[in-house]
């Protein structure tokens, strides 16, 4: 994947719900890339411009994507997967998160530095409704909670989020974007995924430490239900992203080995 003979550093890579393609997003890279998921061959792309495009959401439809730059100032990009063409829309504090509700009609984004996270009407980029999750309605830039990432739950009312500057995840209430339970996780909470055939929610810790040296970074397993702590894996050193395959009941890791042992 990539445009250039640099480092690009590929962030995201997601199928379509259709299941007919997949694309792929850049950190150190200006292009979001589509490919065919009976071939992998490229089929197209488009230039979002300079930025650091982190994650993505992609309509039920498969055909539109909102990508996420991860800059102050940073940027939203509205794509059209048909037609491969983008509007960008600019001035927001550290997106990174991103996920789309059912109706695919509200986008919400974390900003990672502060205690909020933006909604946005898909029709009404211009006025975002900024939503704080220590219940102080008092929408806060300096480094706090700092929201890393969101999931809903399958039935979707509730939105979770990590929280890497407080080792927490948050749980809101999607009705009325209510803070409903603080659950205390690993340290430095990132990515997060749910199983839909049994009720755990997977929540990388990447900087968790352990009475071993040998050893950074964990899973902590929260029961989506019950919004209780179940147990903390360690899965390999500083993980990271996460899978869920049901049909296997299998989780998958990818530890990001930053540091030496």
């Amino acid at each position: 994947v990539g445009e250039t003979s640099g480092t690009e550093a590929p962030h995201m890579i997601k199928v379509a719900p259709d299941n007919q393609h997949w694309y792929v997003s850049f950190i150190a890279g200006g292009y979001f890339q589509k490919y065919k998921t009976s071939d992998n061959s490229l089929v197209n792309k488009v230039n979002l411009g300079v930025g650091a495009w982190n994650t993505f959401a992609i309509t039920s439809d498969s055909k539109k994507a909102y990508a996420i730059d991860w800059s102050s100032p940073g940027k939203i990009a509205e794509i059209d997967l048909v037609a491969m063409t983008r509007t960008i829309y600019p001035g927001y504090i550290y997106p990174h998160g991103s996920a789309l509700n059912k109706n695919n009609d509200k986008l919400y984004v974390t900003s990672q530095s502060g205690n909020f996270i933006y909604k946005f009407n898909v029709n009404d980029f211009t006025n975002p409704q900024l939503i704080t999750l220590d219940g102080s309605n008092n929408p806060d830039y300096a480094s706090s909670l700092d929201p890393h990432e969101i999931i809903f739950s399958p039935d979707e009312s509730k939105y979770f989020l990590s929280c890497q500057g407080s080792n927490q995840v948050r749980v809101m209430q999607t009705s009325n974007d209510s803070l409903l339970k603080v659950i205390s996780t690993g340290e430095f909470p990132q990515e997060m995924r749910v199983s839909k055939s049994m009720p755990y929610l997977f929540v990388t810790c990447m900087e968790d430490t352990t009475s071993n040296s040998a050893q950074l970074g964990s899973v902590s397993v929260i029961n989506y239900q019950t919004l209780t702590f179940v147990k903390s894996i360690y899965a390999g050193f500083q993980s990271h992203g996460v899978a869920v395959d049901d049909l296997h009941k299998r989780v998958y890791i990818s530890n990001r080995n930053l540091l030496s042992t």
